[in-house]
């Protein structure tokens, strides 16, 4: 009892004893000691579910969250939130096309250009190349998992719970892959 579940992991690129958890709905929590200890960062937001966690390669004060719960739909998205002080304060980031999607999961920053962020959504696969102001759907479909090919930031690929998709532009076009 009282016992949550985790949606989200990530670890500092830059420091390895800072962790950071998202909760479907509690929020998202930083260890500066290796998860010996925690600290909530979003208990003053208007929605504290997070399902996706980006830290910058290159700036750890720069913080990307997926909000709402992908799983269990617990919490609602309310769209993406930045932080550029290392999760003290969060401010929501440009509006999507076709408003809020429903729920969001992965989130990531371009290892070579911090203002380009993919995030997989209900409603398909957003890009932003201006650090959130402005986000454009790259693909339209309900996208469950999305990842960067390691290594290669112009290679993403997506999957719904139908088909698989692929991007050799660095996430400007999907196009779906056959699997025999």
């Amino acid at each position: 009892s009282g016992q949550g579940r985790i949606n989200a992991i990530a670890v500092d690129p830059n420091n390895s004893n800072t962790y950071y958890v998202g909760a479907p709905a509690g929020g998202i929590w930083k260890s500066t000691d290796a998860g010996v200890n925690w600290q909530p960062l979003t208990d003053n937001l208007p929605q504290i579910g997070v399902s996706g966690i980006a830290i910058s390669p290159s700036d750890s004060n720069t913080i990307y969250i997926a909000t709402g719960d992908d799983d269990a739909n617990d919490s609602p998205s309310i769209g993406v939130m930045k932080s550029i002080d290392g999760g003290a304060t969060w401010n929501t980031t440009g509006a999507m096309t076709g408003g809020v999607p429903n729920s969001m999961n992965e989130i990531y920053i371009d290892p070579n250009n911090n203002n380009t962020v993919l995030v997989a959504t209900s409603n398909g696969v957003f890009k932003t190349v201006d650090g959130g102001t402005n986000w454009v759907q790259k693909l339209n479909a309900t996208i469950l998992d999305l990842k960067m090919k390691p290594g290669d930031a112009s290679t993403w690929y997506a999957v719904s719970d139908t088909k698989f998709y692929r991007s050799t532009d660095s996430g400007e076009t999907f196009a779906e892959v056959a699997i025999p």
